[in-house]
């Protein structure tokens, strides 16, 4: 949480990228970020909710605990008590907006189960589970070919040919359905659900759009399965997907590294992040730091020393949560860290740059 951000604001106009698919999001951090502050002060409060975070209501504490650090780092400001109390009174606006998982977004997520002749259809969220229609494929029977009951003359072969035939029709047909589903309500993610092998059989058939989102599979009877199991399994994979996602990201970090086009550490990132060098900005899931921002220039910095030559150093309680602030102005793609081997990784901040020096 950005709890109390300086009067400055960058004067750079980069666009910010969607976080959903409908971009509403986008235009909501593009409109917060370009506010003209003026000699008032700002609460920013920026919370990635881990699906179990929001199931358990453990987002609150992790809030809750954050305007705790804020409201007792106010004496570092020299805030006068007509500010402090403002503040203060804005923080409890925010938590009380907060308390309601209701008012979270839902971040919702599409999970089909599926076998050769049916398919089910579930709206995912942190909180439950709820079906949608679903399809009824025809097929043949679903018994190996017997040629004395099967009918003379009609082959093994072409038993075979119809049943695949089948199949794939089947799997169009939920590609088709996921896509309608999508464009009727956009979702962040796909879930493919199979009780063998054959989870993956329909990703061939998404769209290019869909395919991207998929998160992964999960091992289902759709015969059998109830929306609970949906609910649970499906949350199952979303936390394996986030958690895969940034190890991914942190081997990148580390590829780039040895050859210039990345940074790791805080220091070293803020300087990069004042050139407009960040492209991706990795943030370790605990990172705090106090430091100061240079009036004139506005860049962030550990230390007062280092703002020399660049105006009055302004003290801030996070550089950590200003540097989040100050990477979505710039449009850079913001990646916070939870995989604890990722988080080991990164050094508080890391980035990866759009340019060498």
């Amino acid at each position: 949480m950005g709890a109390i951000a300086s009067p400055f604001s960058s004067d750079r106009r980069r666009r910010i990228p969607s976080a959903t698919p409908g971009g509403a999001v986008s235009g909501q951090l593009t409109r917060l970020t370009h506010v003209r502050p003026g000699n008032h002060r700002v609460i920013s409060c920026y919370i990635k909710l881990e699906p179990r975070d929001r199931a358990r209501g453990k987002y609150l504490i992790k809030l809750k605990n954050r305007v705790r650090t804020v409201t007792d780092g106010f004496d570092r400001l020299g805030l006068d008590r007509e500010v402090r109390e403002a503040a203060e009174r804005d923080l409890d606006r925010v938590v009380e907006r907060l308390r309601n998982p209701a008012d979270l977004p839902p971040t919702q997520v599409l999970a089909v189960a599926f076998d050769r002749t049916s398919a089910r259809f579930f709206d995912v969220t942190a909180y439950g589970a709820r079906e949608l229609p679903g399809l009824r494929a025809d097929s043949t029977r679903g018994a190996r070919f017997r040629g004395e009951r099967d009918g003379a003359g009609r082959g093994e072969h072409t038993y075979n040919n119809r049943i695949r035939e089948e199949k794939q029709r089947h799997f169009e047909a939920i590609a088709r359905e996921l896509f309608t589903l999508d464009r009727r309500r956009p979702v962040h993610g796909v879930i493919l659900g199979s009780a063998g092998a054959d989870a993956n059989a329909v990703r061939p058939f998404l769209h290019a759009y869909l395919a991207e989102r998929v998160l992964g599979t999960m091992k289902v009877t759709p015969k059998e399965t109830t929306a609970a199991k949906v609910h649970h399994d499906a949350l199952a994979v979303r936390e394996e997907w986030e958690r895969a996602s940034e190890r991914a990201l942190v081997a990148a970090l580390g590829e780039r590294l040895g050859a210039g086009w990345a940074v790791n550490g805080i220091p070293p990132t803020l300087r990069a992040l004042a050139r407009g060098q960040v492209r991706s900005l990795l943030v370790h899931a605990d990172a705090a730091e106090p430091g100061f921002r240079c009036s004139e220039t506005g860049r962030l910095a550990l230390t007062d020393r280092e703002c020399r030559g660049e105006g009055e150093a302004l003290p801030v309680l996070d550089v950590v949560d200003d540097a989040i602030e100050e990477a979505l102005r710039q449009g850079v793609n913001v990646n916070v860290v939870y995989d604890p081997d990722a988080c080991r990784e990164i050094a508080g901040l890391a980035g990866v740059l759009r340019f060498r020096r």
